[in-house]
């Protein structure tokens, strides 16, 4: 998967388009005639990848960032009522372009099969998903009514650089919904349909971390724990999707554990602070509270486990009373800015709050 080497993502809000539209020459807007997808073989990769740019604004200021299409990309389109020239209500279509002006990012596409679909009378419904091989789609001739994906519950990341680790890309689903009748272009805007948590980390001491894991618990309410990882269904709604399934929670879906390679911190002689990575890892696209957050580390030959349950501490700028769990919205990227992993245990707590954990620069949640 290719993964741009200066990514930082800061959001996936929601809102943020991705716009496709075709770029086949010819006749096209009227029943019987392609809608306008165009043609091509092949089955490339799946490459979408964060943008790293917000215009210009510096990533405490802003609360996007765009996800750009990268050439090569597949994605499905459903639709009841247009149909291919075999009479298959679906058809896959390659990106074959991308330019990308603020929080949009624009594709052109071909089709990736021989024979798009066809525009047929009246209205015509398009369910888009990406990637077109990512999800179990429950349809009828066409008509969409849910289609379900899966979060990893363990997921590997990938090096990219020094400090920067990212997640596989496969697993950034994202879908659309969109009407409309004959016309020269349909547009598909695209949204994201998983949640993330960026963790930029150091330490005050040399260390290696080893291994990080989310775990859900139960909520203060009483109510069961919400699932991070495992299989959500969407359906179609109006102009987007919505997730509002409720699967129980379990061994298998109340975790996310992150792989990788050893991250070696390192306390330089005069330094307070050791060298920073950054890391994403994906979970459900559901709201999540009463998270908490597990790094496996080695110390002087030792290895050791940090635990933070992510709650608001004494004086937060929310207004929110201290030990309350941070709420994260759904289908988000949330940031956790200067998150200083001790050297050592705790002496006086066993579930720190965020300030107590992290460095002065405070965390940046976008939510």
């Amino acid at each position: 998967m290719k993964m741009r080497n200066t990514v930082k993502a800061f959001l996936l809000a929601a809102g943020v388009l991705l716009s496709l539209t075709g770029c086949q020459k010819g006749s096209f807007g009227k029943v019987g005639q392609e809608v306008r997808f165009g043609a091509i073989s092949g089955q490339p990769e799946t490459r979408t990848s964060y943008s790293n740019s917000n215009e210009g604004e510096k990533p405490e200021t802003t609360d996007w960032e765009r996800i750009d299409w990268k050439i090569g990309d597949i994605f499905r389109v459903y639709s009841s009522v247009a149909a291919r020239s075999n009479g298959s209500h679906f058809s896959d279509y390659y990106v074959n372009s991308a330019t990308a002006v603020g929080q949009i990012s624009k594709a052109g596409i071909e089709n990736n099969e021989a024979g798009g679909l066809v525009w047929g009378e009246g209205e015509n419904d398009f369910y888009a998903l990406f990637p077109y091989n990512g999800f179990t789609v429950a349809e009828a001739n066409g008509e969409v009514s849910s289609a379900t994906a899966e979060i990893p519950a363990e997921q590997t990341l990938t090096k990219a650089n020094d400090g920067e680790y990212y997640p596989d890309m496969k697993y950034a689903y994202m879908l659309a919904v969109a009407s409309a009748k004959a016309k020269s272009t349909v547009e598909l805007n695209f949204y994201p349909y998983f949640t993330a948590f960026e963790f930029e980390v150091c330490s005050d001491k040399t260390m290696d971390i080893t291994g990080f894991k989310m775990i859900s618990n139960d909520k203060v309410s009483g109510d069961s724990a919400t699932p991070l990882s495992g299989e959500f269904t969407a359906t179609p709604a109006g102009t987007k999707w919505t997730v509002n399934d409720a699967p129980e929670i379990s061994d298998e879906n109340r975790s996310v554990t992150a792989t990788f390679a050893p991250i070696k911190l390192t306390l330089d002689t005069g330094e307070t602070k050791t060298n920073t990575v950054h890391f994403t890892v994906f979970a459900a696209p559901r709201d999540l509270t009463s998270i908490t957050v597990e790094f496996t580390v080695e110390v002087d030959g030792a290895k050791e486990t940090r635990s933070l349950f992510l709650s608001y501490a004494e004086g937060n700028k929310q207004g929110k009373t201290a030990g309350t769990p941070i709420e994260f919205a759904a289908c988000k990227k949330h940031y956790f800015k200067g998150m200083l992993v001790p050297g050592s245990l705790w002496k006086y707590t066993f579930n720190p709050t965020l300030d107590e954990w992290i460095n002065v620069e405070g965390v940046t949640l976008y939510i």
